[in-house]
């Protein structure tokens, strides 16, 4: 690898030529893609493969890097003498043929792409880590300038198409699309009302006109107070995430009859939770990498929307007084 003179992380950026075209890029440092080379601003875009799935595509990356060109990459790689490194650490130009074999993801592409035009960068470098924070992959994608421009002419079309009323026209103005605004949140059958999205727009309008910065996502800006709730909540909004699963269908929405149902999904929560520590067997437990991986496997053997099955299956075995017969449980004795 190189050495690096200097690294930022840099906030919101905005093109100053075209408002429209913004953007947050993990690092940008001082350096040179290979040795030798003239020291030059290049950007990091950081990814993590944390679940089982995306570990098991970064696996067939490698393997197929290797597969195809052995321990050496033709492409000037930054430490051919070193093994891990000729896999690990590699660059590519964004027209050559095999790029799709190094970056497999179209999303990541494109968002290294649009760093390249956003900071004007002839290098962004796609750095890839596990779930444990080691290293797996950097790699420097070089962009040409007519790509850049393509890009930037492709941005430009749709914010004519569909963006210009954003940055031109004010929200006290006449010319001010309130029914298209409506009918189009209608449409996409958004949970943000109009009033909503106009105590927004006003927020964004504050942000960009009298304090002079970029314009982050309207769903970004929250009320102080509701940003504290969301912190303070994360427990029971993964129950909240669960229970939506299994949509109920309620006789009626009187209060009494909401707070029992809320109640009963709860309590069906912690069974589902118990039988995923019953149904997983002692021998298999070294197995697992992390709880994550526990998790994923349990989930994988019995859903949520199974423990509810069975749960209701228990509930009507009660209210028949048949609990304990051998016909509602031929696999089982129990003793009631």
């Amino acid at each position: 690898m190189t050495d690096w003179l200097e690294m930022y992380r840099p906030s919101l950026g905005e093109m100053c030529s075209n408002p429209a075209v913004g953007g947050t890029i993990d690092f940008i440092g001082v350096g040179s893609a290979s040795p030798g080379e003239k020291d030059q601003l290049i950007g990091f875009e950081m990814k993590t493969r944390t679940t089982n799935r995306t570990e098991t595509k970064e696996k067939d990356r490698r393997d197929t890097l290797f597969l195809l060109r052995g321990q050496s990459l033709h492409n000037d790689c930054l430490d051919a003498q070193c093994d891990n490194a000729s896999l690990r650490y590699c660059r590519i130009k964004c027209t050559d043929p095999e790029f799709s074999d190094y970056i497999t993801s179209s999303h990541e592409a494109i968002q290294c792409l649009h760093h390249a035009y956003l900071y004007d960068l002839n290098f962004v470098c796609l750095v890839i880590g596990d779930r444990n924070g080691n290293l797996e992959a950097g790699i420097f994608v070089e962009f040409t300038k007519y790509l850049k421009e393509s890009y930037g002419k492709v941005l430009q079309d749709l914010y004519n198409f569909g963006l210009e009323w954003v940055y031109k026209i004010d929200i006290d103005s006449d010319d001010w699309p309130e029914n298209e605004i409506k009918a189009s949140l209608h449409r996409l059958d958004s949970p943000m009302s109009y009033e909503s999205f106009e105590t927004l727009w006003r927020i964004k309008s504050c942000v960009k006109d009298k304090m002079q910065l970029p314009i982050p996502r309207l769903a970004r800006m929250l009320p102080l107070s509701k940003s504290a709730w969301n912190v303070a909540k994360p427990g029971s909004d993964t129950l909240t995430f669960l229970m939506k699963q299994v949509p109920i269908k309620l006789p009626n929405k009187s209060p009494d009859v909401l707070v029992t149902s809320r109640s009963l999904m709860m309590f069906t929560t912690v069974i589902h939770r118990l039988f995923h520590m019953i149904s997983c067997k002692e021998e298999d437990i070294d197995h697992y990498k992390d709880s994550e991986h526990y998790q994923n496997a349990a989930s994988h053997r019995q859903p949520y929307y199974k423990s509810v099955e069975e749960i209701a299956r228990i509930l009507m075995d009660f209210d028949r007084n048949d609990f304990g017969s051998a016909d509602s449980h031929p696999n089982q004795t129990v003793t009631m």
